[in-house]
């Protein structure tokens, strides 16, 4: 999915955004070990514990499908609220913009 889509976020989603780009290349280039600077700052409250147990018990298989797990499940909080867009779609377009300027963009 991550390789088929960019993704776009607006204020707030720094870190989401840096972590979607983190797992892309990951997953591009075969990357098994999160990186330790990875960012966590969008990680749900909930699962937060889970990351940080994986993380002191150095599980780094688990951490990585924790970590995986919320990047993906935060994209899709984000494009269901509209703090994350995908240019060019129709339904998960950038909220900002209007729907006079997406129908002028699209006609072009």
């Amino acid at each position: 999915m991550l390789t088929a889509i960019d993704f776009e976020g607006g204020p707030g989603t720094r870190a989401l955004m840096q972590a979607a780009a983190i797992l892309k290349e990951l997953n591009a280039t075969g990357g098994r070990k999160v990186p330790a600077d990875a960012p966590t700052g969008f990680v749900p409250a909930k699962y937060a514990d889970y990351l940080d147990k994986a993380r002191r018990s150095e599980e780094d298989t688990a951490y990585r499908h924790y970590w995986e797990l919320c990047v993906i499940l935060c994209l899709r909080d984000g494009l269901r609220s509209g703090d994350v867009w995908v240019p060019g779609s129709r339904r998960y377009a950038d909220p900002a913009m209007g729907v006079d300027e997406h129908r002028n963009e699209k006609s072009r």
